[in-house]
Formats: structure tokens, sequence, C-alpha cells
């Protein structure tokens, strides 16, 4: 953005000084060879050639053509500030955003932690009620089911918070450290 920013800047001088008045020079020189090389007589001469040259020009009036391109390089320059200062608004959205689902990730987290110690300690204590015989093979089922799924729920708990690791450092422009 920046170097098409500079770019504008660059054609919108240069239509601004193609109001100035300009002054050219042209030179040449050379020589010219002019004869025929054959049969009965051969004859070659060589001529030298040189030409000089001035031009001004004066930009007199050519409507409101130049005046219409600069204001149009005018509004391209501010569009691409525009754009620019949009970016930079979205990337720090981003980052902002992007922060603030770690943080969520980092709490589900310590939530999943917490409900796998719950359901880890009803599913020992369907064991010990099991083995005195006043649960069901059904109670045992039951809590081992939920004991694998607030592991499974800690496990995408901890991809979750991974993602969210990455995501922050792709906004920041570290992703590679």
């Amino acid at each position: 953005q920046e170097v098409r920013e500079k770019m504008i800047g660059q054609e919108l001088k240069a239509i601004k000084k193609s109001r100035i008045p300009s002054v050219s020079f042209v030179a040449n020189y050379g020589t010219t060879g002019f004869g025929y090389n054959g049969a009965p007589e051969s004859f070659l001469d060589f001529y030298p050639q040189s030409f000089l040259g001035a031009q001004v020009s004066f930009p007199i009036f050519n409507g409101t053509v130049t005046s219409k391109k600069i204001r149009q390089k005018e509004l391209e320059l501010t569009n691409a500030s525009l754009q620019k200062s949009l970016i930079a608004d979205q990337t720090q959205v981003q980052y902002e955003a992007a922060i603030r689902q770690q943080a969520t990730a980092k709490k589900q987290i310590q939530t999943t932690q917490n409900q796998i110690i719950l359901a880890q300690s009803i599913y020992d204590k369907s064991i010990l009620l099991q083995q005195e015989g006043l649960a069901t093979l059904t109670d045992i089922l039951l809590a081992d089911q939920s004991l694998r799924s607030a592991q499974q729920a800690h496990l995408d708990a901890m991809v979750e918070y991974l993602r969210a690791t990455l995501e922050l450092k792709k906004s920041s422009a570290t992703l590679l450290n």
C-alpha cells in the first residue's frame, strides 16, 4: 500500500509538472555514402550529414484534461491512504480478536480440566459402588462415557487454544518466531 501511495504521488507530481513549459534539443551527426560498386566504373563517395534542432513547448490550453487528471490522482491518493488505514485497523481488530479468542480457549481448558476431575471422581465412586454391589453396569458405563466425553472436550479445547495462539501469531506477524 505504501508503494502504491508513493507511485500515485509521483504520477500526481508528473501531471502537475506537465503544465510547465518544456525545451527539447535534438542533435544528429553521421555520414551517408552514395555510389556504385559494379562494372564498368565503380565510385563510392561518403558525405557528412548533421542535424541540429530545438523545440519549445508552451501548454496554452488543453481543455480541462490536466485539471481533471490532477483531481483524479488526488482522489486516488486519498483512496490509497484510506485503504492503508483500513488495513491497519483490520489488522488491529484481528489481533484483538485473536487475544480474546486465546483467553476464551484458555478458560475453556481450565473448565474442561475441572470437568475431567469431576467425571473421574464420579467414575471412581461408581466403581467402588459397583464393587459393593450398589451400582449397576449401566451406571459404570454412563460414568465412563462422561469421563471420555470430558476428556474429548478437553482435547478440543486444547486444539482451539493452539488454533487461537496460531491466529494471534499470524495477526501480530510473529508466525515464524
